[in-house]
Protein backbone atom coordinates (compact mmCIF):
# COMPACT_ATOMS: atom_id res chain seq x y z
CA UNK A 1 0.00 0.00 0.00
CA UNK A 2 1.34 3.45 -0.83
CA UNK A 3 0.47 6.92 -2.04
CA UNK A 4 -0.66 6.99 -5.65
CA UNK A 5 -0.78 10.34 -7.46
CA UNK A 6 -3.40 10.91 -10.14
CA UNK A 7 -2.26 11.53 -13.70
CA UNK A 8 -4.88 12.20 -16.35
CA UNK A 9 -7.58 10.88 -14.01
CA UNK A 10 -5.83 7.55 -13.44
CA UNK A 11 -4.00 6.41 -10.34
CA UNK A 12 -0.30 5.84 -10.86
CA UNK A 13 2.69 5.27 -8.63
CA UNK A 14 5.41 7.76 -7.77
CA UNK A 15 7.93 7.32 -10.56
CA UNK A 16 11.03 7.16 -8.36
CA UNK A 17 12.20 6.81 -4.77
CA UNK A 18 12.09 9.79 -2.42
CA UNK A 19 15.20 10.98 -0.57
CA UNK A 20 14.77 12.87 2.68
CA UNK A 21 17.66 13.70 5.01
CA UNK A 22 19.88 11.18 3.23
CA UNK A 23 17.38 8.30 3.47
CA UNK A 24 16.04 6.97 0.17
CA UNK A 25 12.82 5.00 0.09
CA UNK A 26 9.79 4.26 -2.05
CA UNK A 27 6.34 5.50 -1.09
CA UNK A 28 4.47 3.63 -3.79
CA UNK A 29 6.33 0.34 -3.90
CA UNK A 30 6.62 0.08 -7.66
CA UNK A 31 8.50 -2.87 -9.07
CA UNK A 32 11.08 -2.86 -6.28
CA UNK A 33 11.15 -5.35 -3.44
CA UNK A 34 9.97 -4.58 0.05
CA UNK A 35 13.53 -3.84 1.22
CA UNK A 36 13.30 -0.26 -0.16
CA UNK A 37 9.69 0.53 0.86
CA UNK A 38 8.59 2.31 4.04
CA UNK A 39 5.22 2.58 5.72
CA UNK A 40 3.19 5.58 4.57
CA UNK A 41 -0.22 6.79 5.73
CA UNK A 42 -2.62 9.75 6.05
CA UNK A 43 -2.03 11.70 2.82
CA UNK A 44 -3.37 15.26 2.77
CA UNK A 45 -2.92 17.79 -0.03
CA UNK A 46 -3.03 21.51 -0.72
CA UNK A 47 -2.13 22.82 -4.16
CA UNK A 48 0.94 20.99 -5.49
CA UNK A 49 2.02 19.89 -2.02
CA UNK A 50 1.42 16.54 -0.41
CA UNK A 51 1.77 15.88 3.31
CA UNK A 52 1.92 12.35 4.70
CA UNK A 53 3.09 10.32 7.66
CA UNK A 54 6.04 8.02 7.05
CA UNK A 55 8.07 5.66 9.19
CA UNK A 56 11.64 5.58 7.82
CA UNK A 57 12.63 3.03 10.45
CA UNK A 58 10.29 0.55 8.73
CA UNK A 59 12.76 0.42 5.80
CA UNK A 60 13.69 -3.20 5.19
CA UNK A 61 11.11 -4.47 7.70
CA UNK A 62 8.19 -4.95 5.32
CA UNK A 63 6.02 -6.87 4.98
CA UNK A 64 5.28 -6.66 8.70
CA UNK A 65 5.38 -9.96 10.56
CA UNK A 66 3.34 -11.03 13.58
CA UNK A 67 4.03 -9.12 16.77
CA UNK A 68 4.96 -5.91 14.95
CA UNK A 69 2.60 -2.99 15.46
CA UNK A 70 2.37 0.39 13.70
CA UNK A 71 3.16 2.00 17.06
CA UNK A 72 6.54 0.23 17.03
CA UNK A 73 7.79 2.74 14.45
CA UNK A 74 8.76 6.42 14.65
CA UNK A 75 6.38 8.52 12.53
CA UNK A 76 7.37 11.71 10.73
CA UNK A 77 5.26 14.36 9.06
CA UNK A 78 6.73 14.67 5.59
CA UNK A 79 6.05 17.26 2.87
CA UNK A 80 6.46 16.48 -0.81
CA UNK A 81 6.56 19.45 -3.20
CA UNK A 82 5.11 18.41 -6.56
CA UNK A 83 6.67 21.32 -8.44
CA UNK A 84 10.24 20.53 -7.44
CA UNK A 85 9.64 16.80 -6.83
CA UNK A 86 11.44 17.13 -3.51
CA UNK A 87 10.52 15.93 -0.03
CA UNK A 88 11.48 16.92 3.50
CA UNK A 89 10.76 15.70 6.99
CA UNK A 90 8.98 18.43 8.96
CA UNK A 91 8.89 16.90 12.43
CA UNK A 92 8.42 13.71 14.37
CA UNK A 93 4.80 13.11 15.38
CA UNK A 94 4.36 11.30 18.72
CA UNK A 95 2.11 8.55 17.45
CA UNK A 96 -0.06 7.40 14.59
CA UNK A 97 -1.92 10.40 13.20
CA UNK A 98 -4.55 11.50 10.72
CA UNK A 99 -3.70 14.75 8.92
CA UNK A 100 -5.42 17.89 7.67
CA UNK A 101 -3.70 20.81 5.90
CA UNK A 102 -4.88 24.39 6.34
CA UNK A 103 -6.23 25.97 3.14
CA UNK A 104 -3.24 28.37 3.01
CA UNK A 105 -0.79 25.45 3.45
CA UNK A 106 0.97 27.08 6.41
CA UNK A 107 -0.08 24.55 9.05
CA UNK A 108 -0.96 20.90 9.42
CA UNK A 109 -3.19 19.40 12.09
CA UNK A 110 -2.10 15.94 13.26
CA UNK A 111 -4.84 14.11 15.18
CA UNK A 112 -3.08 11.43 17.24
CA UNK A 113 -5.09 8.45 18.41
CA UNK A 114 -2.37 6.65 20.33
CA UNK A 115 -0.32 6.02 22.39
CA UNK A 116 -2.43 7.23 25.31
CA UNK A 117 0.15 9.63 26.76
CA UNK A 118 0.58 11.36 23.39
CA UNK A 119 -3.03 11.32 22.16
CA UNK A 120 -4.61 14.61 21.19
CA UNK A 121 -4.26 17.16 18.42
CA UNK A 122 -0.98 18.73 17.36
CA UNK A 123 -0.51 21.77 15.12
CA UNK A 124 2.62 21.90 12.98
CA UNK A 125 4.00 25.09 11.45
CA UNK A 126 5.01 24.01 7.93
CA UNK A 127 7.70 26.69 7.62
CA UNK A 128 9.56 25.80 10.81
CA UNK A 129 8.42 22.26 11.61
CA UNK A 130 7.56 23.41 15.14
CA UNK A 131 4.74 21.37 16.66
CA UNK A 132 2.40 22.45 19.43
CA UNK A 133 -0.11 20.28 21.26
CA UNK A 134 -3.44 22.12 21.02
CA UNK A 135 -5.78 19.40 22.36
CA UNK A 136 -4.48 17.23 25.18
CA UNK A 137 -5.13 13.70 26.29
CA UNK A 138 -8.03 12.33 24.24
CA UNK A 139 -7.85 10.02 21.23
CA UNK A 140 -8.29 12.15 18.14
CA UNK A 141 -8.96 11.13 14.54
CA UNK A 142 -10.12 12.46 11.18
CA UNK A 143 -9.38 16.22 11.42
CA UNK A 144 -10.64 18.70 8.87
CA UNK A 145 -10.17 22.46 8.50
CA UNK A 146 -12.97 24.93 7.82
CA UNK A 147 -12.70 26.56 4.36
CA UNK A 148 -11.30 29.77 5.91
CA UNK A 149 -8.72 27.82 7.96
CA UNK A 150 -9.76 29.44 11.23
CA UNK A 151 -11.41 26.39 12.75
CA UNK A 152 -11.08 22.65 12.60
CA UNK A 153 -13.11 19.63 13.56
CA UNK A 154 -12.03 16.17 14.68
CA UNK A 155 -13.49 13.00 16.17
CA UNK A 156 -12.71 12.42 19.86
CA UNK A 157 -12.59 8.86 21.25
CA UNK A 158 -14.58 7.57 18.24
CA UNK A 159 -17.68 9.09 19.88
CA UNK A 160 -17.75 12.86 19.80
CA UNK A 161 -17.37 15.42 17.04
CA UNK A 162 -15.31 18.31 18.46
CA UNK A 163 -14.89 21.79 17.00
CA UNK A 164 -11.88 24.00 17.83
CA UNK A 165 -10.21 27.23 16.85
CA UNK A 166 -7.03 26.77 14.82
CA UNK A 167 -3.77 28.11 16.26
CA UNK A 168 -3.20 31.78 15.61
CA UNK A 169 -6.90 32.57 15.23
CA UNK A 170 -8.94 34.22 17.97
CA UNK A 171 -12.51 32.95 18.46
CA UNK A 172 -15.29 35.20 17.20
Amino acid sequence: MGIQPLADGKASEFPSPVTVDGKTFNISGGDSGCESVVLVRSPATVGDRLFFMTAPDSLGKLPMRGGVDLEDFTWYLTEWDGKSASARFLTEIPGIADLAVSPDGRSVIAAVGSPENEAGVWSVDVGTGQKTRIVDGEEADHPSFSPDGKRFVYVENYKHLKFAVASGHAPR
